[in-house]
């Protein structure tokens, strides 16, 4: 890979952590307005429609796909659509700001399903570098008091299930192209999750949850997050390391914390300050050796 296309990879990875930076603040606002199960299916739907749009119009429409790379999907489905129903249900038992630097956690997941399901070697640094991010979680969690929030602990529960999304998705670009790849998990998932929606939630409220507030998170959320930022990602995933994509969007939480103070007018308190720069510590140290390992 040459350094250019690495560089590449690099300024859409920091790109995809600014618009990723809207999603607690969406999250926050959506749980409260919408069933969680039936705004995650119904956004993954016109998301889906989307992108097969653009394959039609761009003549990239794959008329026969590989049965594998429709498996892959589905287990990127799985895992990847679960956890968002999980955070939107967590999200609406806690705050914004929390919501945003808790999905930090996925860090230490990333690296116990590495190292305990994929057999790669953790580095005494390493894990430290978890440590450290379970103990700036913990400070996020306490804030001053030891009741633990219940909101709290489905975020934290929600990111376990990133990093097996993730590796399926990695092995599926080996198949597919981005675009395509995202098509197929919106429209499975999307699919899925609105069959669901219509028999174990309740819709009579939709309707009314659609105010004039709150309609600028559709197309922020829809064209932002699910659409430009995810192609950012999976494009920036083929130019760099997983370490390396991993460390770059671990940024997202500082993007979060600003982005929730502008929009929810949240304060953060000094544990949450704390937890995020403790976060962070743990962040370069967990990444550290990696990234020295890839320089050489």
């Amino acid at each position: 890979m040459t350094s250019k296309q690495e560089r590449i990879g690099e300024l859409m990875l920091l790109a995809t952590c600014v618009f990723e930076g809207f999603y607690p603040v969406i999250a926050h606002i959506a749980s409260d307005a919408f069933p969680p199960i039936f705004f995650t299916g119904s956004t993954a739907s016109i998301a889906a429609l989307l992108f097969a749009l653009y394959s039609i119009v761009s003549g990239r429409f794959i008329r026969k796909v590989p049965l594998r790379g429709v498996l892959l999907a589905t287990g990127v489905v799985a895992f990847n659509f679960t956890a968002w129903v999980l955070l939107l249900v967590g999200a609406k038992s806690t705050s914004g700001i929390n919501t945003a630097l808790l999905l930090q956690a996925e860090m230490v997941f990333t690296f116990i399903f590495t190292t305990v399901v994929l057999r790669e070697r953790l580095t005494p640094m390493q894990l430290w570098g978890v440590l450290t991010v379970f103990g700036g979680t913990m400070f996020i969690l306490y804030n001053g008091s030891v009741h633990l929030n219940r909101g709290d602990l489905i975020i934290i529960g929600a990111t376990a299930l990133f990093p097996i999304g993730n590796t399926f998705a990695k092995k599926a670009l080996d198949i597919l192209t981005p675009d395509y790849l995202l098509f197929l998990r919106y429209l499975i998932g999307g699919t899925t999750l609105m069959i669901i929606s219509l028999f174990v939630e309740d819709l009579s409220g939709v309707r009314s949850g659609i105010t004039r507030e709150i309609l600028w998170i559709f197309p922020v959320y829809i064209v932002l997050i699910m659409v430009v930022s995810k192609v950012l990602w999976y494009n920036g995933l083929k130019r760099l390391p997983l370490g390396r994509c991993i460390y770059i969007f671990s940024a997202t939480p500082a993007f979060g914390l600003v982005i929730a103070m502008i929009i929810l007018k949240e304060v953060p308190t000094l544990y949450q300050f704390g937890g995020l720069f403790i976060v962070m510590g743990g962040v370069y140290l967990l990444m550290k050796r990696r990234r020295e390992l890839e320089m050489v």
